[in-house]
């Protein structure tokens, strides 16, 4: 109270008005991406809410419109329109030498007879014909609702959702040899709609079941649906019981809907625009009407297309930066509590949640403004120092996806448009944890500005020794992603839609935290069981977060001295009384025993 009055901060897009030419552009352009109705000269892009995936859509925007092609850095660099304005004047401006050569346009373009599949397509689709399917690839997604859905409304609602987004209704066949996109009519691809029956206390199992359950990407169209009605256990109370003066209480109708998808035609940033188009076409089936979404700009074939092309434009500059950027790293990182390894990747999984509360989340995304970078980088730092306080070393390769989602064309599209990015972190004993983040936000920075060539081309490029049971590049995968909206989907929706867990194994660990603005952060371990045991997970998970407090309220402490309370994480050396003879001659004796 004794505070002196501190006049409220200037509301975004308050600020004076831009000049014409970059800065009002850039002014709009921050707006568009934002979602705001304006953005003013000094608004700072990452405090109004901006991050990775946003700026590389700004920057993508401004190439559409101006042909200049800017860096993702640029924008860490000059978060405001008008600094960013003047970096821009300082390169020649929208008419300088900064303009792009040879970057693609996205458009929709005529289609060959057999359309090939985009790279990571090609991926899946060897590791499925080498491995077998096992369900490791099947983004299972379940909706829980306390109502009675029209099956027949809800049928006709996913093939409308097919019909909007080709994918979903292509098979990949195999002729000479290479397989290619057949896209089949939605009169004979209409998704089904299976329905079943189950027990309260067997709901678990068979979701857990139907989630698992292979796909044959050959034959079968990429999502299949399938719609839980709960009965109540012999123990509860029937649907129709008698209820006071005779009157009948009738039991709430419980359903779960679960969609599978196969990550060859679909990846996470994929559901939401899946589920608004879900939501609109069921209310629309519900009211009797058909739906009428706009088409979208361009379906993945036009995304393959155009990848081939983008990948050639600039396949020598993002070689090269990956040769180097990897050029000896490690051939594998062990995970601390190991078993030995078997010699096949894969394998059964298991998962492991935790909680990161509001208030450390907080911390860490005020320790991601202070520093000028995001809570991506935040949780990456702290996840590579976890791993390096584990034992792990102080050279570590985590693979994390990246969206491709860069271009406004594809803001709306349902299709396997990720790349993986193996980021390198190397550590020492007096790294603070400050100096580390900002290495971090260099390196992500360079790898996001070369994420156009594919893993498969990155392997292919660096060529590391093939081990028995070894991912090549990385084995531990980091993810952070959005919680999903929390609006309702389905009428009587009960919660978020969720990810439900296969059971297979893609990595020996992947790491995924989900962020909620209103709630803080949960996090989930997925990890290999013939490598570690839920013991050994949740050890890790309380290690993770005890670095994430300790770094977020001491940043600039040496990584080396962070505490991970993860007891016997490296074993201590038993002690043993020291005789009377030297060190050289104790170590013979030790080697020879």
């Amino acid at each position: 109270a004794a505070l002196p009055a501190v006049a409220p901060a200037a509301a975004p897009g308050a600020g004076r008005a831009p000049r014409a030419g970059a800065e009002a552009l850039l002014c709009d352009l921050f707006a568009a991406v934002l979602g705001r109705s304006e953005a003013s000269p000094d608004d700072d892009f990452f405090l109004l809410g901006g991050h990775s995936l946003s700026a590389a859509r700004l920057v993508t925007a401004l190439r559409s419109r101006t042909g200049v092609e800017l860096p993702v850095r640029a924008l860490f660099d000059h978060p405001t329109p008008a600094r960013l304005a003047d970096a821009l004047e300082r390169v020649g401006g929208l008419e300088g030498p900064g303009r792009t050569a040879g970057a693609p346009p996205l458009v929709r373009r005529p289609r060959p007879a057999r359309p090939p599949l985009s790279f990571g397509q090609r991926r899946l689709w060897f590791l499925a014909r080498s491995q077998g399917e096992d369900g490791s690839y099947n983004i299972p997604l379940a909706i829980d609702v306390a109502a009675r859905l029209d099956p027949a409304a809800l049928r006709r609602a996913l093939g409308d959702v097919a019909a909007r987004h080709e994918i979903l209704r292509t098979v990949l066949p195999v002729e000479d040899g290479e397989a290619w996109q057949q896209v089949l009519d939605i009169t004979a691809a209409e998704p089904g709609l299976a329905e079943a029956h189950v027990r309260e206390a067997r709901l678990g199992e068979r979701v857990r079941a139907e989630a698992a359950r292979p796909f044959d990407v050959e034959r079968e169209t990429p999502l299949r649906a399938v719609l839980f009605t709960v009965k109540p256990d012999p123990a509860e109370p029937g649907p129709a019981e008698p209820g006071p003066c005779g009157a009948e209480t009738v039991a709430p109708v419980r359903q779960t809907l679960l969609l599978v998808l196969h990550h060859i035609a679909a990846d996470e940033w994929s559901l939401p625009p899946l589920l608004d188009d879900l939501a609109a076409a069921y209310a629309a089936r519900l009211d009797g009407s058909d739906p009428h979404p706009p088409r979208l700009p361009v379906d993945h074939i036009d995304f393959t297309l155009w990848q081939q092309d983008l990948v050639t434009a600039r396949q020598e500059a993002d070689a090269q930066f990956w040769r180097t950027r990897m050029r000896g790293a490690p051939e594998q990182l062990t995970l601390p509590w190991a078993r030995p390894r078997p010699a096949r990747t894969g394998g059964p999984a298991r998962t492991h949640d935790f909680g990161i509360d509001a208030e450390l989340h907080q911390r860490v995304k005020a320790l991601a403004r202070r520093t000028r970078t995001t809570t991506f980088m935040v949780l990456h730092a702290a996840f590579a120092a976890t791993l390096s306080q584990l034992g792990c070393g102080d050279d570590l390769v985590i693979g994390t996806p990246v969206a491709g989602r860069d271009d406004e064309a594809l803001r709306g599209s349902v299709g396997f448009l990720i790349n993986t990015l193996p980021l390198r972190t190397r550590l020492d004993a007096t790294t603070g944890f400050l100096d580390l983040l900002e290495r971090t936000r260099d390196d992500d920075l360079a790898a996001l500005t070369h994420q156009s060539l594919p893993l498969e081309r990155i392997v292919a490029e660096v060529n590391p020794p093939r081990l028995p049971g070894v991912s090549p590049l990385f084995q531990v995968l980091f993810a952070v992603r959005e919680e999903f909206p929390d609006r309702a989907v389905l009428p009587g929706q009960t919660g978020r839609p969720r990810l439900v867990a296969t059971g297979a194994a893609k990595f020996d660990l992947q790491c995924t935290i989900s962020e909620d603005p209103a709630t803080g952060a949960t996090g989930q371990l997925e990890y290999r069981t013939e490598l570690w045991d839920a013991a050994a997970a949740d050890r890790f998970a309380r290690a993770l977060l005890l670095v994430l407090d300790q770094v977020t309220a001491h940043p600039e402490r040496p990584v080396a001295t962070t505490p991970t309370g993860a007891g016997g994480a490296v074993a201590a050396p038993e002690p043993h009384p020291v005789p009377a003879t030297s060190l050289a001659e104790l170590c013979a004796a030790q080697a020879a025993r």
